[in-house]
């Protein structure tokens, strides 16, 4: 039997540009503080990583511990966003219908938004990589 839940496999990575290194610290404590209450869900409960997702994105899962995770994920984004210097995103935690189908994530707006934000950051930072010589100049 085929599992219809989500998998994630290193081929998901997408590379953006990276947020400013000095605004790290509450995103490393909220991924640190996310990652060890995950960990011991997972303990508790003997399962994956897989299930847990699963579980999350699961609107008709209701239990505390799985609130706490959905808490600590909309944590965790929220200092993703500072660290950008982006403390103008409303996020808009909730379930969202995905191409993956619905899912506990920010807005559709909003994930847009930071989209179209990392590809600016993208492109301003390749324009300041070319003018230190990092890349050859395109010829036109």
């Amino acid at each position: 039997m085929r599992n219809s839940g989500i998998r994630f496999t290193p081929s998901d990575v997408r590379k953006y540009p990276l947020p400013d290194q000095e605004k790290f610290s509450a995103l490393t404590l909220a991924s640190q503080n996310y990652f060890d209450e995950r960990a011991e869900y997972m303990t508790r409960r003997n399962v994956g990583l897989t299930a847990t997702y699963n579980n999350v994105h699961n609107p008709d899962a209701s239990s505390a511990e799985i609130q706490t995770l959905r808490d600590l994920h909309a944590s965790m984004d929220h200092a993703v966003a500072l660290a950008y210097g982006w403390d103008d995103l409303q996020l808009g935690h909730g379930f969202h219908t995905t191409k993956q189908g619905i899912r506990f994530t920010v807005s559709d707006g909003t994930r847009r938004e930071i989209l179209q934000r990392l590809l600016r950051l993208n492109h301003e930072r390749y324009a300041d990589e070319v003018e230190e010589g990092l890349h050859p100049r395109r010829k036109k």
